[in-house]
């Protein structure tokens, strides 16, 4: 009926906004009570009792994943009892956001981010663009007490995957992204946009997240993805909400 993995995403969702403490247990049968309404009580605490370690696990183990790739959790757990709680509300409204916009409006929006850290940016045709959505050149990894030669600025060719839901981005779609990716970097090799020896970066943007194996697929080829809580963070500090979300008048 439901799996540890998806009760895990499933306590994440239907988690309580207002940032109070709430027993991991209570947190699975509030969310199975949401996510499948039509099962009965007993069912519901079944599954709680058989799935709670695993799910713990789950959460506790995304956590660690976020982390080490530089990403934003939207939860925290306690490190002793199984008790969880809603952080970082800002970034869950503006990945919420994110999440219902245009999907060619969001390929806009990754290409500001870029060229808010400085780089050189552009947008691919909307159609047939092989699926590289966005390219920059010109992007600088230092510091100012750290200077490097301009030759060592990278190139970041890139997929903008915007999803309404959390559809959980699959290893398949990565490698595909990659085939693309290598035949934009060819075609800007050509057009002199990129010399033969620049540092190249493939980045994978979502507003949704990747499934685990496509995670772990994406650091051993040194992808640079990021997902919609991630991309919040980014929009916050480089203070670029209002013109991504621009108030109406």
């Amino acid at each position: 009926m439901a799996s540890s993995q998806d009760i895990a995403k499933w306590v994440e969702t239907y988690l309580f906004t207002d940032g109070s403490w709430t027993r991991l247990y209570d947190a699975v049968i509030y969310a199975l009570e949401k996510a499948i309404p039509g099962v009965s009580i007993e069912k519901r605490t079944d599954l709680a009792e058989e799935h709670l370690s695993y799910v713990d696990e789950i959460l506790r183990n995304k956590i660690a994943f976020l982390i080490e790739d530089g990403g934003v959790p939207s939860y925290e757990l306690d490190d002793n009892d199984p008790y969880i709680r809603r952080i970082n509300q800002a970034h869950i409204g503006i990945a919420d956001k994110l999440r219902h916009i245009d999907p060619f409006y969001f390929e806009i929006v990754c290409k500001k981010i870029l060229e808010k850290l400085g780089a050189t940016a552009e947008n691919t045709q909307k159609t047939c663009d092989g699926g590289v959505d966005f390219y920059a050149l010109d992007l600088m990894t230092y510091s100012a007490n750290n200077p490097l030669p301009r030759t060592a600025a990278l190139t970041v060719i890139g997929q903008a995957k915007r999803y309404a839901e959390k559809n959980y981005i699959a290893e398949t779609e990565i490698r595909k992204f990659i085939g693309g990716a290598i035949l934009k970097l060819d075609e800007l090799r050509k057009q002199g946009k990129v010399r033969v020896l620049s540092p190249v970066v493939f980045a994978f943007w979502t507003t949704s997240d990747l499934h685990i194996p496509a995670k772990e697929f994406s650091k051993k080829m040194g992808i640079w993805h990021l997902d919609g809580m991630s991309l919040a963070e980014y929009i916050l500090k480089l203070k670029l909400e209002d013109e991504v979300f621009p108030k109406v008048t």
